[in-house]
């Protein structure tokens, strides 16, 4: 940047707060010293190389963010209130490599020392509260933490902050604890808690907590599907778990002009929440699940130790259920005969694990995804797990915590192939299949499993020789050079998808029936509950 690039953004951000003062705003917040954005490419110096007076020192690689507040004051007055998003630590191993929680890294961005003396600094210059998280672009995944990170993952190191600075602090980063919120708040450790996530899945959690309803609370479930993802998208933001989020109005929940009996058969989320929506409009709705309990494949996604906000947002279901007096029956499959005399009927009967037919894959030691999830304790030491979609991988980290040696087969060219997929989910448990020494094999299928071993022929489409590399595609064609791998095996954990189970849909095809979730298509939360939402909110 020029310095005439940098004088004009400094009095941009001067004239934005004088309009938000002018519209009656209390105050601006600026964006910020966090996450890699320009005023943190200025303040560290792994990323400024200037040798002018906006590079070099600390107080030069400052200097544009004190000029800033001080315009803004100018501007505004001494007594319009300037908050600073700032990350204390950047948790950069190197560019796009982000340090995973304790692991042991050279800090290549902002560690403490230099943070606690720019905290300092940033309230010398007249910011009047930071509002505090960690990490950059390069680590994304503490700037905005998925399921994998640990709950108030940023806290510990904002109370540092706290010590050394006398104006407020808050702390943000997947704390949506209000107990733990009242007890850091009370012993002087922070000021405020942050949200950000949450307040999209349920606006009124703010309210719920106050009243003591925290099992009302729809919990945000970290998966960045309907916010990051949608905006990498190019499109509105909005919640996974909360259709209504950005178009409270469009979307919003009316009595219906005739009330109706409603039929849902199949209690997954996506079957609850078409049960929801249509008893909100208050139609009366029997739900039939075939099963013993509700939840559908989502019971099995939420069995890893990280997914609590999974288990939490199939509580939260269970409770709308009875909250709304929705007839729930269990151990009730039901059949075409039975669907006579209802106005409107969901098919949620979800989806079937896709099966293979390897030769020895019907052996005792190859289980399938929601087997392994839910009944089976993977005894032995080294694991194979077929497919690297998200499912895949995650059943892959999860086993390889555990000390287990595991290696991931997946076919195609790439892993984690789940559209929607943010990028901090994405890095995350790329950092993660790393550390935990996770081996993965693309371009790979087992040809069969015998004896504890699964034999894999890898298709190598790359080579370090480009003339060698040449001629082995000319010899072979686009497959590339077949490269055969004997993998001990104890277990062999399969997980290649799903298929629709419509059945019941084809055998009762009429305008009053609609097959929603996984039965109309295999996917993800965020499509099973939008889908289920809009096609309840309109009958």
């Amino acid at each position: 940047m020029s310095k005439e690039e940098i004088k004009e953004y400094i009095e941009n951000f001067a004239k934005g707060a004088k309009l938000v003062q002018e519209a009656g705003g209390d105050g601006v917040e600026i964006h910020a010293v966090h996450e890699g954005y320009l005023l943190d490419q200025f303040a560290i110096s792994f990323f400024n190389r200037r040798t002018d007076e906006y590079g070099g020192s600390l107080d030069n690689r400052l200097r544009i963010i004190k000029e800033i507040v001080e315009a803004i004051k100018a501007a505004c007055g001494e007594d319009f209130p300037v908050s600073m998003r700032y990350s204390v630590k950047s948790y950069v191993k190197d560019f796009n490599r982000g340090a995973l929680p304790g692991e042991t890294f050279e800090e290549k961005g902002r560690d403490y020392e230099e943070s606690f003396i720019v905290a300092k600094k940033l309230e010398e210059f007249g910011y009047d509260m930071l509002n505090c998280d960690n990490g950059s672009y390069d680590s994304w995944f503490w700037a905005h933490p998925p399921m994998y990170m640990p709950k108030a993952c940023n806290l510990e190191d904002v109370m540092k902050v706290k010590e050394v600075v006398s104006i407020p602090v808050a702390c943000a980063g997947r704390f949506d604890d209000p107990a733990l919120a009242d007890q850091v708040i009370a012993e002087g450790k922070i000021d405020v808690m942050g949200m950000g996530r949450p307040l999209l899945a349920d606006p009124y959690a703010p309210n719920k907590f106050a009243e003591g309803r925290l099992d009302d609370v729809r919990p945000c479930i970290y998966c960045h599907q309907g916010c990051l993802g949608r905006i990498f998208q190019f499109k509105d933001i909005s919640c996974a778990v909360n259709p209504a989020c950005g178009r409270e109005k469009s979307y919003a929940l009316t009595p219906a002009e005739t009330k109706k009996k409603v039929l849902v058969v199949g209690g997954g989320i996506g079957g609850m929440e078409a049960a929801r929506v249509a008893a909100i409009r208050g139609h009366a709705v029997d739900l039939f699940e075939k099963t013993d309990q509700l939840g559908g494949v989502f019971v099995a996604a939420a069995t890893p130790v990280f997914k609590e906000d999974d288990r939490q947002l199939l509580a939260w279901y269970k409770k709308q259920m009875k909250d709304l007096e929705i007839n729930v029956q269990l151990n009730s499959e039901i059949t075409e005969a039975q669907t006579k005399g209802y106005d409107e009927i969901f098919v949620a009967t979800g989806a079937n694990e896709r099966r293979l037919a390897t030769p020895g894959f019907e052996d005792e030691h190859v289980t399938y995804a929601i087997e392994a999830l839910r009944y089976k304790e993977i005894a032995g030491e080294n694991v194979v797990v077929v497919g690297g979609g998200l499912t895949g991988c995650e059943i892959a980290y999860d086993l390889a915590k555990k000390g287990k040696k595991v290696t991931i087969v997946e076919a195609s060219e790439t892993i984690l192939n789940a559209f929607g997929l943010s990028a901090a989910n994405y890095n995350m448990m790329m950092e993660l299949l790393d550390y935990y020494q996770v081996t993965v094999l693309k371009n790979s299928v087992v040809d069969k499993f015998t004896d504890g071993t699964a034999y894999v022929t890898e298709t190598v489409k790359n080579y370090p020789n480009v003339a060698n590399r040449a001629q082995h595609m000319f010899a072979l064609g686009v497959q590339g050079m077949p490269k055969a791998h004997e993998i001990p095996a104890d277990d062999i954990i399969v997980s290649v998808g799903y298929t629709p189970d419509d059945a019941l849909y084809q055998a009762i095809q009429a305008e009053n029936v609609h097959l929603i979730g996984d039965a109309k298509k295999p996917t993800n939360v965020m499509d099973a509950i939008w889908a289920a939402y809009e096609a309840a909110m309109n009958v």
